[in-house]
């Protein structure tokens, strides 16, 4: 998923530039470049979603976390990823 997330911008460099980098606004580039630039941000959202670990951030929080599989069961990564029959810990505790 984190292959090819790279530069989609060619032309209009100047401008489109100034929109990435949030100093001129979106909506003053042509349509073309908006496409430019949206593909652009996609590919940026996706390099960070890539680098994205919850279960370890929260993990080094002391923290729980949950997931939920393709069939809409939770899933517990502390439990080998299993999904957990036992879903008490869901609760607060607090």
């Amino acid at each position: 998923m984190c292959e090819g997330v790279g530069d989609a911008v060619s032309s209009h460099r100047s401008a489109i530039d100034k929109v990435l980098a949030g100093s001129d606004p979106y909506d003053l580039l042509g349509q073309d470049d908006q496409v430019l630039v949206r593909e652009e941000w996609a590919r940026r959202a996706a390099a960070v979603r890539c680098q994205l670990d919850y279960a370890a951030e929260f993990g080094a929080a002391g923290e729980r976390c949950a997931e939920i599989d393709d069939a809409g069961n939770v899933v517990d990564p502390a439990v080998n990823g299993r999904a957990a029959d036992d879903q008490s810990w869901l609760k607060s505790t607090t």
